[in-house]
């Protein structure tokens, strides 16, 4: 409630992100957890055109996570990477050379995605320490500067250059053995299994305030490997009553 009066207050209806910070580190709130979560959110999570504003649409996402409850945040910031994309994209294709543009999705995790992947972009990352995110190899690292990045680009699907993750570099998981028995006792292995699905299935990410399309097998047509796209649904379902027919 003290949070909601902090908006209402202001003719703006807005709170600054180092206002907000610095209330309730004094304050000693019985929310400060939740605080500090709405904080990270509209900083680093769901950075928005509002810059350095604290935003009021991931309040009941900070509630959520405060009490223990999960919350899948990376199809949210997919979406919103994916959404920025594309308009950059169109930017960059259009006629007009004068037009800017301005973009708010993490672009960070899209340079983070380029160097665990290309071989030829990255330095030698860090070695991180036990409980470290993976993220933290990249802390500081210096990258190589006066690249060719679309000669590295356009030849990285054509030799070594490019790393199929989750299809490559993964950890193998054994749930059966010789015998066809199950053997694997990992409780958490259901879930690594349905995490490691939804990164190959195709589907939709719903962002904070968008919608977008994922097509993960499309990728390899970027690195000049042929593709196929499969077909709408109705069109194997189609084919499967053909099927039945003719063998009827």
């Amino acid at each position: 409630m003290e949070a909601r009066r902090m908006f209402n207050s202001s003719k703006a209806k807005k709170v600054n992100q180092r206002a907000w910070m610095v209330y309730f580190m004094e304050s000693e709130s019985k929310v400060e957890h939740e605080a500090f979560l709405v904080y990270w959110l509209s900083r680093f999570v769901f950075p928005a055109d509002a810059y350095d504003t604290i935003l009021k649409s991931v309040f009941h996402i900070a509630i959520h996570l405060a009490n223990g409850n999960r919350v899948a945040l990376a199809p949210a910031v997919l979406a919103s990477i994916y959404r920025d994309l594309s308009l950059l994209n169109s930017t960059i294709t259009t006629t007009i050379k004068s037009l800017s543009v301005t973009v708010w999705a993490p672009f960070q995790l899209v340079q983070i995605w380029a160097l665990e992947r290309f071989l030829s972009l990255h330095p030698r990352p860090y070695t991180i320490g036990h409980g470290l995110p993976k993220v933290a190899r990249w802390s500081e690292v210096k990258v190589l500067e006066n690249k060719n990045l679309k000669k590295d680009l356009d030849c990285a699907g054509f030799g070594n250059g490019f790393l199929w993750q989750p299809y490559e570099n993964s950890p193998c998981v054994e749930v059966y053995n010789e015998k066809d028995m199950w053997k694997c006792q990992n409780p958490c292995l259901d879930e690594e299994l349905l995490s490691f699905a939804q990164c190959l299935r195709a589907g939709e990410l719903v962002g904070m305030d968008c919608r977008e399309k994922y097509l993960p097998y499309r990728v390899a047509m970027q690195f000049g490997i042929d593709q196929d796209i499969p077909d709408p649904d109705n069109v194997a379902s189609r084919y499967y009553d053909w099927w039945k027919i003719s063998k009827s």
